[in-house]
């Protein structure tokens, strides 16, 4: 998802309004320049493809060289905010989850909530629950039952709290009770899936597309899309819904 800067939209709308009375050609035209879009995660991850994918249509329709830099760091809250603390000229814009900037503020990570921007384009990523080849786990239920059995030494690899990831493995602890354990990869899809590659986690719940690499490559065994339909990525069978495994499942949603 992308955001332009709710205050630099502001900015650049009264100052057109205050302008509105002098000539046409007194006006300053939008974009004033190039156009950053800051991910605040690592290359490699979901939100850094379509960015990039973005940048080049964005940068056809407006004319204006665009460029996508990544800032990590802090749970997503370094990009973020340079974003904030950026000149209010709508030429700087900020990605990510919904997930993630409307808890910023009560998670004490940035003093930031949903009504402070101005949200203009929604990609639909639903989390998949995958584990790692070496695990015995073959459907939810298996990691269901592990949960139950073992506590938390069920591993999960997520971007964090806030993140949308963190969200799905709560949600379906919330159906099937038992623990886990959250370990936190700054930087998002890239360092968590090779977390789990690696065996340093047994499994994550970050965006399909964001998995989509590893499950190609079959170094990650996906087991259910936590939405209510079917999964399907090029080149690998279709990964099923969490809900043909739980029918009355509340599907944590998608961002």
């Amino acid at each position: 998802m992308v955001r332009g800067n709710f205050l630099g939209a502001l900015a650049l709308g009264l100052a057109a309004s205050a302008m509105s009375t002098q000539p046409a050609a007194a006006q300053e035209a939008w974009p004033s320049g190039p156009i950053q879009i800051v991910v605040p995660w690592s290359a490699g991850g979901a939100t850094d493809a379509v960015m990039r994918v973005l940048a080049g249509e964005v940068s056809k329709a407006l004319e204006v060289p665009v460029t996508v830099v990544n800032q990590t760091g802090a749970r997503g809250t370094v990009g973020t905010n340079a974003v904030i603390t950026a000149p209010h000229d709508g030429n700087t814009w900020a990605s990510g989850g919904v997930q993630d900037l409307g808890t910023y503020k009560v998670q004490g990570l940035l003093d930031t909530t949903l009504d402070d921007w101005h949200i203009f384009l929604i990609v639909r990523n639903a989390p998949v629950l995958s584990v790692n080849l070496d695990t015995p786990f073959q459907s939810p239920q298996d990691v269901a039952a592990f949960m139950n059995e073992s506590g938390s030494e069920f591993t999960v690899g997520t971007s964090g709290i806030p993140s949308t990831a963190y969200s799905a493995i709560q949600a379906f602890q919330a159906h099937v009770g038992g623990e886990f354990r959250a370990v936190a990869y700054e930087g998002g899809d890239a360092p968590t899936m090779v977390g789990v590659v690696s065996g340093e986690v047994m499994a994550t719940t970050q965006s399909g597309p964001g998995q989509a690499p590893m499950i190609r490559g079959e170094r990650v065994r996906p087991l259910a899309v936590l939405a209510d339909s079917a999964l399907s990525i090029d080149g690998v069978p279709e990964i099923p819904a969490i809900t043909d495994f739980y029918p009355d499942f509340s599907a944590p949603g998608v961002t």
